[in-house]
């Protein structure tokens, strides 16, 4: 007659399958936060770099394609800069009208595109915060000197275009009377791989083309 109870092989046994089950268990919960943050990463990177496309083009759109020296203050045609720092890629200057005459036109607007994270990673690595507030800068930027002093450095002369702060790529390109507008934000996912790994991220990439119709 056998005595009740369980062998030590049987326990070990259903031992050994409850951690296979907990173990299985655990990958797929895994797996689902991972597919959750990555589909986060994923909206929030295109949602950013989609509001600051439109923004620019509702007003680039209104750039003056020629200059006028004999206007105040002066008109000056859409400029495209580039490489003015390792922080600053790219930035385009323009003036839009403030009337309907086709003699009054605005104080020279500039969108510049900032940059903090110079190794492409998404995060704030040490000596990246040109800036000094703590934060990975990677935005937009619309200067516009509103009170005529020469400087960008009133208030309300300088904010983030859309309030968004991941873009990692953007470029103006002009050709004829269109520019090409291409801009990337980046998103990182913060879950790791495995302990030495460098952390993973989402991009998403958008252009658009811009006629200029004055």
């Amino acid at each position: 007659m056998r005595n009740s109870g369980f062998t030590l092989t049987e326990l070990m046994v259903v031992a050994a399958l409850l951690s296979v089950v907990s173990l299985l268990v655990f990958m797929s919960v895994q797996s689902a936060t991972q597919a959750t943050e990555v589909a986060k990463a994923k909206a929030d990177a295109q949602r950013g770099v989609r509001e600051v496309l439109n923004v620019v083009s509702r007003e680039l759109e209104l750039a003056a394609k020629v200059g006028d020296d004999s206007l105040i203050p002066p008109l000056e045609p859409v400029e495209i800069t580039e490489d003015i720092s390792d922080t600053v890629p790219v930035q385009v200057a323009f003036q839009i009208p403030t009337d309907g005459t086709g003699r009054g036109w605005s104080q020279r607007i500039i969108y510049r595109f900032f940059n903090e994270d110079l190794n492409g990673n998404a995060l704030l690595d040490s000596g990246e915060d040109e800036n000094g507030d703590g934060l990975l800068t990677r935005c937009l930027l619309r200067l516009q000197d509103r009170d005529g002093d020469g400087d960008t450095g009133g208030a309300g002369e300088q904010e983030m275009v859309a309030r968004v702060n991941n873009l990692s790529t953007f470029s103006f390109t002009m050709v004829g009377d269109t520019v090409t507008v291409t801009a990337s934000a980046t998103e990182p996912l913060l879950m790791r791989r495995g302990a030495g790994d460098a952390p993973e991220s989402i991009t998403s990439t958008v252009s658009t083309q811009i006629y200029l119709i004055n």
